[in-house]
């Protein structure tokens, strides 16, 4: 759930304001897994990504959004995807925050496993607008097909818990085709 679900998950999250914050974001530090290597080569890997959004809040008809923007992903010398905001390694308990425009998120990698070529990273997400925090999961996938194309996926799903009686669920599904 990058940059342009957050947006979007503020703009609905804006009907809910003022309610009370819903819980905190767990900063207690994690015991990170090994370090993994793929078959990926490494390079820079450009094309652009399809997303769609759904949003839905009690009582209220479900919003969603389909758009296209370019994208890219940098991989490393061990064939990961270096993650955003700064070229973080993904491995097993490393939390990344995040702040965009007053939304609070937090990814906290729960796995990242290889198959052949295939990479998947599995999260647990917060994010927190208004007050209101979401909490959910998803997974990143990257495939490599030889000779240059890297395919991208990502599923995710996160919900509030009842505020002013209302709760809300966001699923969002992307991908791309990238080529280096």
């Amino acid at each position: 759930m990058g940059r342009t679900c957050t947006l979007l998950v503020g703009l609905t999250l804006a009907v809910l304001a003022g309610c009370p914050p819903q819980g905190e974001l767990d900063s207690s530090p994690a015991e990170l897994g090994p370090l993994v290597t793929t078959s990926i080569p490494p390079g820079i890997y450009m094309g652009e990504l399809s997303m769609t959004t759904k949003t839905e809040i009690t009582g209220q008809a479900p919003t969603e959004k389909t758009e296209k923007q370019p994208y890219h992903e940098v991989v490393n010398e061990s064939g990961l995807p270096l993650l955003e905001p700064g070229g973080i390694v993904p491995r097993a308990g490393v939390v990344i925050p995040l702040e965009l425009g007053g939304v609070i998120e937090t990814y906290t990698i729960e796995s990242v496993e290889t198959f052949g070529d295939r990479l998947v990273i599995t999260y647990t997400t917060s994010m927190t607008v208004q007050g209101v925090t979401l909490s959910g999961f998803g997974s990143w996938v990257y495939e490599f097909t030889a000779p240059s194309t890297l395919g991208f996926t990502e599923q995710a799903i996160a919900a509030s818990g009842a505020v002013n009686g209302r709760i809300m669920t966001y699923a969002d599904t992307a991908s791309a085709t990238l080529t280096k």
